[in-house]
C-alpha cells in the first residue's frame, strides 16, 4: 500500500520523540509536555458524565477544548443534576461565543451567566464589598 503524502509510519514518528545531544552522546527520551487530554478517568463515570466528558475536550476549537476540558475533568465529579444539564447546554452553544463570553468580548446571555460560568471563567460570583470595606 502506498504511503500517503505527509503520512509517517508509527516507527518513524517515534523517532522524532527521540533527540540526538550536541554533545556525541547517545540519544535520550524527550517527555513532550503534557498539553491536552483528559486527566480524568472516565472508567469511574456514569454514561452521561462520560458522554459530557468526550463533549468537553472535542469541541473543535482547541483552546476551547483546553478550557472546557479542564473545567470538565476538575469539576465533573463533583457536578450536581442541574449543574450537568446546565454544562451540556453551554456545551451545545457554538464556540466562538462561549469563547466571547469567557473572555469578555461579549456579556453572557442572563440564562448563561450563572455561578457555574462563572467557575468557568475562574471568577468567583460573590456579594459585591460595601464602600467601607477595603480589599
Amino acid at each position: 500500500m502506498p504511503a500517503l503524502p505527509g503520512y509517517k509510519a508509527a516507527a518513524a514518528a517515534r523517532v522524532d520523540d527521540w533527540i540526538k545531544p550536541h554533545h556525541g552522546g547517545a540519544r535520550v527520551a524527550m517527555e513532550r509536555p503534557h498539553m491536552s487530554g483528559s486527566t480524568l478517568s472516565s472508567s469511574a463515570l456514569d454514561e452521561r458524565r462520560r458522554r459530557i466528558l468526550f463533549r468537553a475536550w472535542r469541541r473543535g476549537v482547541r483552546e476551547m477544548d483546553l478550557v472546557m476540558g479542564r473545567f470538565a475533568d476538575v469539576h465533573l465529579p463533583t457536578m450536581s443534576e442541574a449543574e450537568l444539564a446546565e454544562f451540556e447546554r453551554l456545551l451545545d452553544v457554538p464556540d466562538p461565543q462561549v469563547f466571547a463570553w469567557i473572555i469578555g468580548g461579549q456579556p453572557p446571555p442572563r440564562e448563561f451567566d450563572t455561578p457555574l460560568f462563572a467557575r468557568l471563567c475562574g471568577l468567583k460570583r460573590e456579594t459585591p464589598a460595601s464602600a467601607d470595606e477595603t480589599p
